[in-house]
């Protein structure tokens, strides 16, 4: 596959809102889209880990 070819395949799924991979599922294979994921958890910040781990700045 050339990098044109990439960057069009690329594009079509970040418009259809969905990874790569989950385009190709869906218009290849035939595949519903997935349903949407779950935030994971909420990154931590610096003063936090200081925190937990009894270090001061």
């Amino acid at each position: 596959m050339s990098y044109e070819d990439k960057q069009r395949l690329k594009k079509r799924a970040e418009d259809a809102g969905m990874t790569v991979q989950g385009y190709l599922e869906h218009v290849a294979l035939g595949y519903e889209p997935a349903p949407p994921r779950r935030p994971g958890p909420r990154p931590r910040s610096p003063r936090e880990i200081q925190e937990e781990l009894n270090i001061s700045a």
